[in-house]
């Protein structure tokens, strides 16, 4: 009696012992080809985090300038899109409409910058009523060094202080 338990003890051993060697064997960490595979997606994942930390940043930025996308149900910041709604909605319809898809420039000094956006919005009335770059606009004091960047300066018009 004693025998037969010793021998069904060690086979119950032995069989554990060859099935974790078989699972052990067959795991990701003994598959050369899957650790490479892992070490592939893992340098394309750390390639893509930049590009997709900026794509975040520029998503912001539009969402920032354009609250009707912001607040759109397909292309706003709670829709199913998420990130890539606002790529999305300037491929389709936003350079069409002549929207900007840049980011919005954040001076170290906002001062200084409150000063130059009154001017700006003192030289240019029809600026300081824009939804956009205007006095209540979406960007606020950072609309009219926005608004010269991309339009003002090719439009001939001046930035900096009154004289």
């Amino acid at each position: 009696m004693k025998w037969i338990r010793l021998i069904i003890a060690i086979s119950v051993c032995l069989s554990s012992v060859m099935l974790w060697w078989v699972n052990f064997s067959r795991s990701p960490f003994m598959d050369h080809d899957l650790n490479m595979q892992r070490k592939y997606l893992d340098s394309m994942y750390d390639e893509l985090a930049t590009d997709l930390q900026n794509e975040r940043l520029l998503a912001i930025d539009y969402w920032l300038r354009y609250p009707d996308v912001r607040n759109n149900d397909f292309w706003g910041e709670k829709s199913r899109l998420g990130i890539k709604g606002p790529a999305d909605h300037y491929r389709y319809h936003g350079h069409r409409e002549g929207r900007i898809y840049a980011k919005v420039i954040q001076p170290d000094d906002m001062v200084l910058e409150r000063t130059l956006a009154e001017s700006y919005w003192s030289r240019y009335q029809d600026i300081a009523r824009s939804a956009i770059w205007g006095r209540n606009g979406a960007l606020g004091v950072l609309g009219p060094r926005d608004h010269y960047r991309f339009y003002g300066e090719r439009e001939g018009r001046k930035w900096g202080a009154v004289e």
